[in-house]
């Protein structure tokens, strides 16, 4: 599907394409309304498939797909996006979901620089709620990154379940070779090749946490193979922003997913959802999120891209 501003044409017969206002390596993003629900928002994804791709291949990659988002739909939880539709048009598929008002992780960094540790602590503990919903339902992200969170007013919202799934599954049909997903963000078992855990989200969360607080991704390198080359072999680089939250990001940043767990709740079983800053005053003993963490932090922002390569 190749729609432009001007192609009023509906897709699946009921959702109208306002404006573009995101793109990526698989897809563009949509705001637009639903027809038939009295124009209510919504975001739709159009998923770009390889040029070239035989239809054989399309066939299949369609399928797995529409089998993964709609997975995601079984999930109900504030903190992961929900998808309304799945559906095909022109041969392409396409996501329908809500439509989420307000920045990207990533855009927060870019325009801001490296952000409070408290507003990062919060950030954390909401993502890491919302993985605890998708692990018990076996379901695994494998892209989490600063553009794949979302900052509502009120809610932290993780996107883009089932995109990886599709990449890689894209890949193997080609035989690319290529590496899916963002390095910067990819655990080392994952750059190896082995079969997705719930331990790659959780080295996926620290990587961006680590970005947000500290300005930059916990490894930085001149070229993808230099990347990878540091990211199975060195350590991090230590947060020197972090403060109380340095001891979460070393934990989930270990290489062994054997040995990588999510930080403990303070004292309940269960982690509460994310409502209005809560999940920041969460306690600091025993490797959870800090408490008391400041929320602006004075220091300077010492992360060069290339610094720790």
């Amino acid at each position: 599907m190749r729609v432009t501003e001007e192609n009023t044409e509906l897709v699946a017969g009921r959702y109208r394409l306002v404006e573009r206002i995101g793109q990526g390596g698989m897809g563009r993003v949509w705001r637009g309304v639903d027809q038939r629900l009295f124009g209510r928002e919504v975001a739709v994804k159009e998923i770009l498939l390889p040029p070239g791709t035989e239809e054989a291949d399309r066939a299949a990659l369609l399928r797995r797909f529409t089998g993964e988002a709609r997975a995601a739909v079984i999930i109900s939880h504030p903190g992961i996006i929900t998808v309304h539709d799945v559906v095909e048009h022109r041969g392409a598929p396409v996501i329908v979901m809500e439509f989420v008002r307000g920045p990207s992780l990533a855009a927060e960094i870019r325009d801001r620089g490296p952000l409070p540790v408290r507003r990062v602590a919060e950030i954390g503990a909401a993502v890491l709620d919302a993985l605890a919903e998708a692990h018990a339902a076996q379901i695994v992200h494998r892209d989490i990154k600063p553009d794949n969170v979302l900052l509502a007013k009120d809610r932290v919202v993780l996107t883009d379940f089932g995109i990886a799934h599709l990449a890689d599954a894209t890949t193997r049909l080609s035989h690319s070779g290529l590496v899916i997903g963002t390095p910067q963000y990819m655990p080392p078992e994952q750059l190896e090749g082995r079969r997705p855990t719930p331990a790659n989200d959780l080295w996926a969360l620290g990587a961006t946490l680590y970005h947000a607080v500290e300005g930059c991704p916990p490894f930085g390198a001149e070229g993808l193979h230099a990347l990878a080359v540091a990211v199975l072999t060195r350590p991090h680089r230590p947060p020197l922003l972090a403060g109380p939250l340095g001891p979460v990001l070393d934990a989930l940043l270990v290489k062994d997913p054997a040995r990588r767990h999510p930080p403990r709740p303070p004292s309940t079983p269960r982690r509460a959802p994310f409502r209005r800053g809560r999940a920041g005053r969460r306690a600091a003993r025993g490797g959870a999120f800090p408490a008391g963490a400041p929320w602006w932090s004075p220091r300077p922002w010492p992360c060069s891209p290339r610094a720790g390569a």
